[in-house]
């Protein structure tokens, strides 16, 4: 399994997109099924023409051998030139053996209808031109060899021709023909949904990062600043609230523990609003909860129960962490700047006077 592993992933950086590195995967993989198909036909035309079978055989195993060093072209990270060369000699082989010996009545013609697919999985979108051409060049040799005049050996009446053998080698190349194409769509789907899933992933990411605060795990005051912004027409209270000598924290425990202290803050903030709350870090050390459809003194009380609970909790062992609170609701002719000011003021009268405390203004 771990032979298969580094065969797979030659090749394969840290940091490459998912698309490139499912490609390169099944690159790797196209490579060694090439040069085994090659080696095992070469041994079975020892059985049915052994007099000719080195003849036959010798130029595809030189071929075989350069599909092989596609891959050490992988592993040196130059897959633009591997491409080429795994589908040049795959189809110089199996031109090789259908136009100077076997005839389209063995069916290795089929494989270039399989070659014709494989670029559009080996190229990236931005190579079309590679790819159509690649496409109409195996079209062509498929055409040529089914149904083109050529001079081969194994006509009906050479004596290692046989009609049995023969419809044997055509099924069985339509065979591993169609199972090959299948395989490769098959990857490529699965592709396409593995960069689907990251997409959304990083999607998904990208919106968390732009509404939430990365320590603390609450909203970000852009978020929450558009959303009141958006909604000063309604019933709104609004609980500021600073963490009391917070510099003072991150100079003596330093600032690992002061993030910590920030993240057990929010986290018991967090237990004791609603659903109607909405919370976000404002800046620094400093948080605002909006709240809505809840009555002024139900909105007091929260603030109550938050600083409580922050002043008795065991945050930093040794240290007594609280919180000074200013809460305020929106008035009639309150503006978004005046009503953030007002809360903004009723904190730091709280410091002021005593830090630990709550005081409001209606």
């Amino acid at each position: 399994m771990s032979i298969l592993k580094s065969i797979l992933n030659a090749g394969i950086e840290d940091n490459m997109k998912l698309s490139d590195e499912a490609r390169l995967k099944i690159l790797n993989g196209s490579i060694f099924v090439a040069a085994f198909n090659i080696i095992i036909y070469n041994i079975m035309f020892i059985y049915f023409a052994p007099d000719i079978a080195l003849e036959m055989s010798l130029f595809r195993y030189v071929c075989s051998i350069f599909i092989l060093l596609a891959w050490k072209l992988n592993k040196k990270g130059k897959t633009k030139y591997s491409i080429h060369l795994l589908l040049i000699f795959s189809m110089i082989s199996v031109f090789y053996v259908t136009y100077f010996y076997l005839g389209p009545d063995y069916g290795f013609q089929i494989y270039f209808t399989i070659f014709s697919v494989f670029p559009f999985v080996y190229f990236s979108s931005e190579q079309t031109l590679l790819r159509l051409f690649y496409a109409f060049l195996n079209l062509s040799c498929y055409f040529f060899l089914e149904i083109g005049r050529y001079n081969y050996v194994f006509t009906q009446d050479y004596k290692y021709y046989n009609s049995s053998i023969a419809s044997m080698y055509k099924h069985m190349n339509i065979i591993i023909g169609f199972t090959a194409i299948v395989l490769v769509m098959y990857m490529y789907e699965y592709i396409i949904r593995k960069d689907e899933k990251a997409l959304k992933i990083a999607l998904e990411n990208a919106r968390y990062h732009a509404e939430y605060d990365y320590l603390t795990d609450t909203l970000n005051r852009r978020i929450l600043s558009e959303y009141i912004r958006e909604h000063m027409t309604e019933e709104l209270s609004v609980i500021m609230w600073d963490v009391d000598d917070f510099k003072k924290i991150n100079d003596v425990y330093g600032h690992a523990v002061g993030d910590q202290v920030l993240i057990s803050l929010c986290n018991l903030v967090k237990k004791e609003i609603t659903r109607e709350c909405k919370f976000s870090r404002w800046g620094g050390e400093e948080f605002l909860i909006l709240v809505e459809d809840i009555s002024y003194n139900r909105v007091l009380d929260i603030a109550e129960k938050i600083r409580r609970e922050i002043s008795e909790s065991q945050i930093i062992e040794g240290h007594k962490v609280t919180i000074s609170i200013g809460v305020t609701k929106k008035r009639r002719d309150d503006s978004f700047k005046t009503l953030l000011s007002r809360v903004d003021d009723l904190m730091y009268q709280a410091k002021k006077n005593g830090k630990n405390i709550v005081i409001e203004s209606c």
